[in-house]
């Protein structure tokens, strides 16, 4: 399930996540997720739990 919100409007405007086709995800486990690469590319994944 793909979840949209403010929030990852601003990450996409910001360049912040991994890819244009990088997406806030739900995940069916109860997290929020994303991915980013941080200035040494390294694939840093953020998540929250959302239960």
């Amino acid at each position: 399930m793909i979840f949209h919100c403010n929030k990852s409007k601003e990450l996409i405007a910001n360049n912040v996540l991994h890819s244009e086709k990088t997406e806030i995800e739900r995940t069916y486990y109860g997290t929020r997720e994303f991915a980013t690469l941080d200035l040494y590319g390294n694939l840093l994944t953020f998540y929250e739990n959302v239960e």
